[in-house]
């Protein structure tokens, strides 16, 4: 691995733990009351923090794939990247 691969893993790495974490306080800081006997749940939390977190990734995963773009072409990665599962 070079350097690029390893930064965008670590970056990779710091961004789903950032979503795991900042997704749970987020759902944590909801209240949930009774209106007409429905049950209503509304979010006071932050999501900036959850999209920081989720550009991070994205930046991570990226930067491990976009290494060997030129050989392979951008139309090539695209269609690699959203439909090979």
């Amino acid at each position: 691995m070079n350097t690029k691969q390893i930064i965008g893993s670590i970056l990779s790495i710091g961004g789903l733990i950032g979503i795991i974490i900042y997704g749970y306080q987020y759902l944590d800081d909801s209240e949930s009351f009774e209106l007409l006997g429905a049950d209503v749940a509304v979010s006071t939390g932050d999501y900036v923090p959850i999209l920081i977190s989720l550009v991070i990734l994205v930046v991570g995963i990226l930067s491990i794939d976009l290494i060997n773009l030129p050989q392979k072409g951008f139309v090539r990665y695209l269609s690699r990247l959203f439909f090979e599962f």
